[in-house]
């Protein structure tokens, strides 16, 4: 078991009016507990993560957290509802939305968690699982009002995971639409040395976590069973293993 360049996502249709609002995207983003998500009910070893983006990322070694990332959870469930309440939300008025994922097991055990964690808080979530293709496609359409959104980058890279934010982005599946983001996103890009790079690439960073299109739940790990013969091994979190560098031993 080794870390991996990848995170784990519920994205948020900001195109539906309900979703648009950011005290209601802030509320879901609180109400959710991560250490069951990652720890109890996917159990893959994965880890539980607030942050857009993951570990491992040699350009940018420290991605932000959100402000919230040390309140426990009571704390952060009561300010999920007064959230809610100041949105328009209460015991008359709840907030209906479909979650999209690939179908399997595991994504619906998720799901179902997250649902129930959004219960408490005014918010009541419909399962709409689909296959690969069929998903992807009602993804493209933007059907969905939530989404399942994993992320990897073979390139351990921060403009990856990134990029997909931009206004004019073909996989803005979010339909986020920031100029300050676009501004610190395509400063990054610009500058030539790998401090300078961070720094913009933090304040991009920094406006996702404040505004967010996407739900951040756990970063990613790659299991694999190497037989004790397999010689050159090394972890990658890009999984970059080059067969060039491995030997069989008898």
């Amino acid at each position: 078991r080794s870390p991996e360049c990848a995170v784990g996502w519920l994205g948020l249709n900001l195109a539906r009016p309900a979703l648009a609002a950011l005290r209601v995207r802030r509320a879901m983003s609180l109400a959710i507990d991560r250490a069951i998500i990652a720890g109890k009910v996917r159990a893959l070893g994965e880890q539980p993560s607030g942050a857009i983006l993951p570990p491992g990322i040699a350009e940018y070694p420290r991605p932000q957290q959100p402000d919230y990332a040390a309140w426990p959870m009571a704390e952060r469930t009561r300010t999920a509802r007064e959230l809610m309440a100041a949105a328009g939300y209460g015991p008359g008025r709840r907030l209906r939305v479909g979650i999209g994922f690939p179908a399997s097991p595991t994504g619906r055990k998720v799901y179902l968690a997250v649902s129930a964690m959004w219960k408490p808080i005014g918010v009541d979530a419909e399962l709409q699982p689909l296959e690969g293709r069929a998903y992807n496609a009602a993804l493209q359409k933007g059907q969905y009002d939530v989404f399942s959104y994993n992320s990897f980058a073979a390139v351990p890279a921060a403009s990856i995971f990134l990029d997909r934010f931009l206004g004019d982005s073909s996989i803005n599946f979010c339909a986020y639409r920031s100029p300050e983001f676009d501004r610190a996103f395509r400063a990054a890009e610009r500058q030539l040395t790998i401090e300078a790079r961070a720094r913009f690439y933090a304040d991009a960073d920094r406006v996702l976590l404040r505004d967010p299109p996407v739900i951040p739940l756990y970063r990613g790990v790659s299991n694999r069973l190497v037989a004790a013969r397999v010689g050159g091994w090394v972890d990658h979190t890009g999984h970059a293993h080059p067969s060039r560098f491995l030997t069989l031993s008898a």
